[in-house]
């Protein structure tokens, strides 16, 4: 083995999350939506889940992203709280994603949902970079379809130009 090949599998043990071919990845899941009404429905999307989908905000005069990547922060019968990764600066994405994985590393199971919660992010609203990346979806304005990313591929995901805001 190779100085190149054992630095590469080094370094992919210190972050499980990212994959050679995530970018990849990321953009075929984005081709093939499911039904994430129905996953929210059925409660296979929780706390931590990363999901990508359109959405139509209830005020039109404001702008608002109309593909939101986000991590879920909550669900309620009507509503989503979460992080939107795309009203954060990409520099500032990948620190967050960065802490985020940080507090993974324990995760043995990387395919379950992520342990960041609203209360681990909250500290952050100090800084004006994060203020507006705390949003409420309103579920009746989501797409039925959408993409769930696995939890491996979020540094991938936050770094694709994914963001479309209204004008």
């Amino acid at each position: 083995m190779g100085v190149l090949s054992s630095v590469k599998q080094w370094l992919s043990k210190l972050n499980p999350f990212s994959k050679k071919d995530g970018k990849e990845v990321v953009k075929k899941l984005l081709e093939n939506p499911v039904n994430i009404n129905k996953l929210i429905r059925d409660d296979l999307i929780t706390d931590g889940t990363i999901l990508y989908f359109e959405y139509s905000a209830k005020d039109q005069t404001e702008i608002f992203d109309l593909k939101p990547l986000i991590i879920v922060f909550g669900i309620s019968k009507g509503y989503i709280l979460g992080l939107n990764f795309h009203w954060i600066p990409m520099e500032h994405r990948k620190k967050l994603v960065e802490q985020i994985i940080e507090v993974n590393t324990k995760n043995k199971k990387i395919q379950t949902p992520l342990e960041f919660h609203y209360e681990d992010f909250k500290p952050l609203l100090k800084n004006i970079v994060f203020r507006k990346s705390v949003r409420l979806y309103i579920r009746k304005r989501m797409s039925n379809n959408g993409v769930v990313i696995d939890p491996k591929y979020l540094m991938d995901a936050v770094r694709l130009k994914l963001e479309h805001f209204s004008e």
